[in-house]
């Protein structure tokens, strides 16, 4: 079929005519009948000031009336039923009265309509309709009764990570249904989650990739701001792992809580021995410093008994010697190859440690409290660490019991502070030493006498 120019003309006209018509078809289209709406305010409490926030949707938007309403802003506005005032921003919620929230919502496009049965939610309320035309709607939600003031936070109450040395900080989020930890801004330096960690001796802020220093102390310090319906006051208290923390009260939805002086603790890894004893610090600073090592990988064993090897070979690691020339053995009941040969060797040949007569050591026999008291005090000398001192023993009923090659060494260990009475009247020269008494001398002794 052949198309002639004047078909082929006539044919475009038409088409042109009809795109031009389905834009005029389109203006007509039906638009978007709203049915309900959900709007989310900030219902009225005590003391606080009431919100005017704008309500911008895709498909209406509030805007002030014309003319506007006494103190309407953004379409809202807050009346006081029981005096009939509408509330300006610098007005507060009253106790004792009741309040209506009222907003003016206007469609945003001619083909969009509010739908003559609409129902309007305002925060989990049903609220009232009044309207003025089908694009045009005022919500109205009366009898708005103000919630009390912010709760006062009684007591902040936080359970921290303990310090532990050659650890790693932790800088855990706090979350709880009062308050929570947040960053200060602008936050200081090395601020996560609210925390910090400062190490006192330098100033500095600790990183996730800073450990605990041994002689270091440290400040544990936390942002924490109220959260709704919660807020902080001067009587506010706050603990930390049970201890008394300061909290400064920046304002009544932000403090500080801060725990100074934190001495880093030695890990514990002995199921036997529980924090808290009045050896376990001791024991575990020993262990740290490889003085004296657990029994086990589990255990410390505390109330085993100690033996004079045991003690040379502490000594011998407290000195830092280097135990492996010393070769042969100068005493009969020490042969060669035990793990206690060599620093039995070196205490010998050094002048700290003597047998106990009969060219035996006696290196199984357990510890006396005047023999640790000898070796510490004949060690101490030799190494011009400290004199003897003049403490006078008479006090103690049971002196007679020192024997006499030990009444310096006992006088001196006594006024060092590395042994005490094991009563007001009694100090048990010949009382053997369990590990756990060890552990606590052998601290005394390197912080003491060696590092002083």
């Amino acid at each position: 079929m052949k198309i002639t120019a004047r078909k082929l003309i006539s044919l475009t006209l038409a088409l042109l005519l009809a795109l031009s018509i389905i834009p005029a078809f389109s203006a007509f289209a039906v638009g978007i009948h709203l049915k309900s709406l959900s709007l989310d305010v900030v219902m009225p409490t005590v003391g606080k000031f009431p919100t005017f926030a704008k309500v911008d949707t895709e498909l209406y938007e509030s805007k002030n009336d014309d003319p506007k309403p006494t103190s309407q802003s953004n379409g809202v506005v807050w009346t006081n039923e029981t005096s009939g005032v509408n509330l300006t921003i610098s007005n507060v919620f009253k106790e004792g009265c009741t309040y209506t929230y009222s907003v003016s919502l206007y469609t945003k496009s001619n083909s969009d309509r509010f739908d003559s049965s609409i129902s309007v939610n305002v925060s989990g309320n049903t609220a009232s309709v009044n309207y003025v035309n089908e694009h045009h709607i005022i919500v109205s939600l009366t009898g708005l009764v103000p919630r009390p003031s912010d709760v006062v936070i009684k007591n902040v109450d936080l359970t921290v990570v303990n310090a532990y040395l050659n650890k790693y900080p932790t800088f855990a989020k706090v979350n709880t249904d009062q308050y929570e930890s947040k960053n200060d801004s602008p936050a200081p330096t090395s601020q996560t989650n609210g925390v910090v960690w400062t190490n006192e001796t330098s100033g500095i802020n600790l990183n996730v990739s800073n450990v605990f220093r041994e002689n270091c102390i440290y400040t544990y310090s936390v942002s924490l701001y109220a959260k709704d319906g919660y807020a902080f006051s001067s009587g506010t208290t706050a603990t930390v792992n049970g201890q008394s923390a300061t909290l400064t009260v920046n304002s009544a939805k932000n403090a500080k809580v801060t725990l100074t002086d934190i001495v880093p603790k030695y890990p514990n890894p002995f199921t036997d021995m529980p924090d808290g004893t009045w050896y376990t610090e001791a024991a575990l600073y020993c262990n740290y410093h490889s003085y004296m090592n657990g029994t086990t990988d589990k255990t410390f064993s505390p109330m085993m008994s100690f033996s004079r090897a045991m003690f040379v070979t502490v000594l011998s690691k407290i000195d830092g010697a280097d135990v492996s020339t010393y070769e042969g053995s100068s005493f009969s009941d020490v042969p060669t190859g035990k793990w206690y040969s060599k620093p039995i060797e070196w205490a010998y040949q050094k002048g700290y440690a003597a047998g106990t007569g009969g060219g035996k050591f006696g290196p199984d026999t357990p510890i006396t409290r005047e023999t640790l008291a000898q070796f510490f005090y004949t060690y101490s000398i030799k190494n011009l660490y400290a004199g003897p001192a003049s403490v006078n023993l008479s006090k103690y009923t049971d002196v007679n019991k020192i024997s006499p090659w030990a009444m310096t060494a006992v006088s001196w260990a006594v006024g060092a502070g590395l042994i005490s009475g094991t009563s007001d009247t009694t100090i048990s020269p010949q009382m053997t030493a369990s590990r756990a008494q060890v552990a606590v001398i052998v601290k005394k002794f390197v912080e003491n006498i060696i590092t002083t």
